[in-house]
């Protein structure tokens, strides 16, 4: 008979599950860069004829000031470009990111489910997994935190990309800067819509993989207590997400994090204790460098080491009308205040028994051991 699976084990396939989905995201972002480069190669020319022509304007001693450049007509055509491509790139990330969606309301229900049944099996409890209904994972692709519609947000991205060129352009005169340079900024500007179209589309695929679990866990409310937060053991991981590592929260507690973060949710079975490594623990044993990559500077790291901050302390917590309330890590500033807002690493005994929220009673522990395939919804043989 084979050994059941030890916490640890059903811990890391929650990371494995949660690699998956970032494997599938990273391939979205490189379509999102491809779409980019293509429009920076059409918008080369224009940039490049406009900031030459301010550098020869310049070299004949005429005054040039950002409302001169905006009347120049090659202006008033990389302004209309820009608003051409980034439009057509926005229709392109939502199709992609409602495609990822979708995908991974898919994924968060299978996920959850073999979670489930790996936590069953390891207890050598009773479970019958209860599938979400279509009509539940359904609701959920296409909008934002907020329940605002996804593509209010992704059509904010040309006006933003125009913006952000006529600032660079502005930047570039005030400060006198030559055309290449000028040029430059101008093209990173246009890189740093870029970067928020690829933030949206890691945010609210996560979201929307968060969503589902939270849905699927609640759907199941009978023999699950809560849930326990994962985060990766890596010296990728933010100080925030690694501190929040093996806390244990309710099943009315969403998680919400910070944009782009990569943790996911464990499901914690009835009467199951916490037995993980949490991310407090995993910190305080590795060397310096690894410490300096996940704090951000070696200020941080030295008053860590000095004992005047603990790794939760570097836990913040925003109230954005938007976003909700996500977790981010804090400045070495604001640790040292103690201004975190970390919710300590719960045990079962500290979370509202379910039947309290619900008004449902617990399976019989005399219930006959059965687990049910996620996908199939059918007696695993």
């Amino acid at each position: 008979m084979p050994k059941p699976p030890t916490q640890a084990e059903i811990y890391q396939t929650a990371v494995d599950f949660r690699d998956a989905l970032i494997a599938a995201d990273q391939a979205a972002s490189e379509k999102i860069v491809a779409a980019y480069a293509r429009s920076f190669r059409k918008m080369e020319d224009n940039i490049r004829v406009l900031t030459e022509k301010i550098e020869r304007a310049r070299a004949t001693g005429q005054y040039i000031s950002p409302s001169w450049a905006f009347q120049i007509d090659r202006y008033q055509t990389l302004q209309r470009q820009i608003a051409d491509e980034i439009t057509r790139i926005s229709g392109q990330v939502e199709s992609s990111i409602i495609t990822a969606q979708t995908a991974a309301v898919t994924q968060a229900v299978a996920n959850t489910g073999t979670l489930i049944n790996l936590a069953a099996e390891s207890a050598q409890a009773a479970v019958s997994f209860s599938q979400l209904p279509k009509a539940a994972t359904e609701s959920i692709v296409g909008f934002l935190a907020d329940g605002s519609p996804l593509k209010g947000l992704l059509d904010k991205l040309p006006g933003l990309a125009g913006q952000a060129v006529a600032d660079a352009l502005t930047d570039g005169i005030t400060r006198g800067l030559g055309a290449g340079a000028t040029a430059r900024n101008m093209r990173n500007a246009l890189g740093g819509n870029m970067t928020r179209a690829m933030t949206i589309a890691r945010t609210e695929t996560m979201r929307a993989y968060r969503e589902a679990t939270s849905r699927t866990f609640n759907q199941n409310r009978d023999i699950l207590q809560g849930w326990v937060w994962v985060a990766s053991f890596s010296r990728r991981t933010c100080g925030s997400c690694l501190a929040m590592a093996g806390t244990v929260h309710r099943l009315d507690e969403r998680m919400e994090s910070h944009p782009r973060c990569r943790c996911v949710a464990q499901p914690l079975l009835r009467g199951q204790a916490v037995d993980i490594q949490n991310g407090d623990e995993w910190f305080s044993k590795q060397p310096a460098d690894v410490q300096r990559a996940i704090l951000g500077s070696n200020v941080a790291v030295k008053a860590y080491r000095d004992g005047l901050v603990q790794l939760t302390d570097f836990v913040g917590r925003q109230n954005s009308p938007q976003w909700g309330q996500p977790y981010y890590q804090l400045s070495t500033k604001k640790a040292l205040l103690k201004q975190g807002k970390f919710p300590g690493y719960n045990h079962p005994t500290d979370i509202f028994p379910v039947e309290d929220l619900f008004g449902i009673r617990p399976p019989q522990p005399t219930t006959p051991l059965v687990l049910i395939d996620p996908l199939l919804g059918v007696p695993r043989k």
